[in-house]
């Protein structure tokens, strides 16, 4: 399985860990990084949780309790999932 991240959680995550760079270097070429959910790390994967659960936690023009229009305010993480082909 793997997630799709936005650009913006993407450069937060490379921030908080160098190590995952080259997800940096794949938003050359659009808005989304991909990677496998096996290749984070817990700690990584907790990181990216907290700038979701943040996220939802403000809504428009940053008003607190209100879930940004995605309807899900209580999702875990709203990465987008595409399954591997095998």
């Amino acid at each position: 399985m793997k997630l799709q991240i936005e650009r913006k959680y993407v450069e937060a995550m490379v921030d908080e860990f160098p190590g995952l760079s080259a997800l940096k270097d794949q938003l050359r070429f659009g808005n989304k990084s991909e990677v496998s959910f096996k290749q984070l790390t817990n700690a990584e994967l907790s990181f990216l949780q907290v700038l979701y659960k943040k996220a939802g936690a403000q809504g428009p023009q940053g008003t607190p309790g209100a879930d940004a229009g995605h309807g899900k305010a209580d999702d875990v993480i709203d990465a987008e999932v595409v399954e591997e082909k095998k």
